[in-house]
């Protein structure tokens, strides 16, 4: 099945066991009325371009029953409640990463006033072949762990920086601004919205986390800023 390059409205569930779907880079909108869930089920897994939820008939308005994949962005009108893992809350839909020069990542919508995703998410990232060096990372969860990290590769090499310490914290005979990078213990969990440095080996690297996604609008990133 080939959908439309637009708007594709469906008013009940969209089920994929077999043959194939083509996203056709058009959007896929769950815009039931029926006082039920909308379920997205089927034992194939399906790769989604963009999705909308309109469905405020039921909470949640749109359930995801089997894994599927998200390619574009999830959008959500207000009020709706997406249940990203399922009934039983073991769906996996995923955010895919495929690219990074230029990017191409799938995304979560601006939540706008009573819209929320619950369950879990789970959200690639891809990072291109530079050589040995630290790359810059953050999660996007509430509640993701560096053993989660590890599945995809050998964490050696992690840090925050701490911009209070003023101490020749890394012995290296002189006070400066390399002093305040921690290392990050690999049975520790993300803090939201704070950056690490990650020591990347070699080869390209496609690397996922799983958790809860970190809503700004009703679970605020707390960033003290400190001055020395």
């Amino acid at each position: 099945f080939t959908s439309t390059s637009g708007t594709l409205d469906l008013k009940e569930d969209f089920i994929h066991t077999s043959g194939t779907f083509a996203h056709n880079n058009g959007t896929v909108k769950f815009s039931g009325a029926s006082g039920i869930p909308q379920e997205i089920a089927g034992s194939s897994t399906t790769n989604f371009n963009d999705i909308l939820v309109t469905n405020v008939s039921s909470t949640p308005g749109v359930r995801v029953q089997s894994n599927k994949n998200l390619q574009g962005v999830l959008t959500l009108g207000s009020n709706v409640v997406f249940d990203a893992d399922g009934s039983t809350n073991s769906s996996v839909f995923t955010l895919i990463s495929s690219a990074d020069n230029p990017t191409s990542d799938a995304a979560i919508g601006p939540l706008p006033s009573g819209a929320i995703v619950t369950g879990r998410v789970t959200v690639q990232r891809y990072m291109a072949r530079e050589g040995n060096i630290y790359r810059y990372i953050s999660s996007p969860l509430t509640n993701a762990t560096v053993a989660d990290l590890q599945n995809e590769m050998s964490v050696t090499s992690l840090y925050y920086y701490n911009e209070k310490v003023i101490t020749d914290l890394n012995k290296d005979k002189k006070i400066d601004l390399n002093d305040g990078y921690i290392k990050f213990s690999n049975g520790a969990t993300f803090h939201p919205g704070r950056g690490y440095a990650l020591k990347v080996y070699g080869s390209a690297t496609l690397w996922d986390l799983s958790g809860t996604i970190n809503a700004g609008n009703f679970t605020p990133v707390t960033l003290p800023v400190f001055y020395t």
